[in-house]
């Protein structure tokens, strides 16, 4: 099975990559590896065409947080690849009809190294635009139309808005018209005042279908992320949509998921990652692939219910 990626991660003379930024690489990587390095590398025309031919329907592009190893990323790479190729439609053919690629930009092994990652992720931003969901627009043809989703971790969430937000600030260097189907944001580690409209976001909103955002008030990860700005900037991944994002935007509470799962795992930080975790996260990859698919009102799908405060949470379907 193959596995795609595409890093800006600088590469090393031993045929790894660090935490530096460098030259985009495109990686077609087997199954049974565990780890990026650059015997997997193929040139761009042949990982779009690998892609495209494979894709029946749908490209989801998956961008990590920080503090995250190659080997990090092809673990979470895999469990949602994984996830989503296993859901079964009762006349038992595919749920998703897709690929799953990630894109990997440089960032440290080391908890402490949050701000330093944040930079990373600023800087190397453009290419999630530029080398990814273009490369793959452009190779649409006419009669064969492919929906390009992204999905983003925590910190990639500030990776999605500040590539959107400098694809717009840079037109003459992008193609006019470029859009995404959905955009999910799972433990989100942006401002939730920043997805207000007019905001931060506005480039977010005009360039996709649908935004959703998976919140989760027990996420101890962005209770520290947010004590490190004072307590000021509360995070769209723990406390959800401000009262003034779009219509497009939808917040899908996980709380009480969450709690029902919480004591299934010994990492302090497993509510922030509990999404990778195949033996916990059915609910989240099925509500995840019926995001993608896109043909149920958000009111309607199975993994979710209106709670008492007519807010949208997560649940274990029928």
């Amino acid at each position: 099975m193959s596995n795609y990626f595409f890093t800006v991660r600088q590469q090393n003379d031993d045929g790894t990559f660090n935490s530096d930024i460098g030259n985009t690489t495109y990686l077609n990587v087997p199954d049974n590896a565990n780890n990026l390095i650059t015997d997997d590398a193929i040139n761009a025309d042949q990982w779009v065409s690998d892609i495209m031919n494979e894709a029946q329907e749908d490209i989801l592009i998956y961008v990590h947080g920080y503090n995250n190893t190659g080997m990090d990323v092809v673990t979470a790479h895999k469990a949602i690849r994984q996830g989503l190729e296993a859901l079964k439609l009762p006349d038992g053919s595919n749920a998703f009809k897709g690929k799953v690629v990630t894109f990997d930009w440089p960032c440290g092994d080391n908890a402490l190294m949050y701000l330093p990652d944040r930079q990373q992720a600023k800087k190397t931003a453009m290419e999630l635009v530029n080398g990814g969901i273009i490369l793959l627009s452009q190779r649409q043809s006419n009669n064969c139309k492919i929906n390009i989703h992204l999905l983003a971790h925590s910190t990639g969430a500030f990776v999605v808005r500040e590539a959107f937000d400098d694809a717009d600030d840079h037109t003459e260097k992008v193609i006019p018209g470029w859009m995404v189907t959905q955009i999910v944001f799972i433990a989100g580690d942006i401002s939730s005042s920043s997805m207000n409209q007019p905001g931060e976001c506005d480039s977010i909103y005009n360039h996709t279908v649908r935004l959703t955002n998976y919140s989760n008030p027990y996420d101890i990860v962005l209770a520290m992320s947010n004590l490190k700005r004072l307590g000021f900037e509360n995070r769209a991944g723990r406390v959800g949509l401000p009262p003034n994002a779009p219509d497009k935007c939808v917040n899908v509470n996980c709380g009480a998921y969450y709690e029902s799962i919480a004591n299934t795992s010994s990492d302090k930080f497993y509510s922030h990652s509990w999404f990778f975790d195949d033996k916990q996260n059915s609910a989240f990859i099925q509500d995840l692939a019926g995001t993608i698919n896109g043909g149920l009102d958000r009111n309607v799908m199975p993994t979710r219910k209106l709670d008492r405060d007519n807010n949208l949470v997560l649940v274990n379907p029928k």
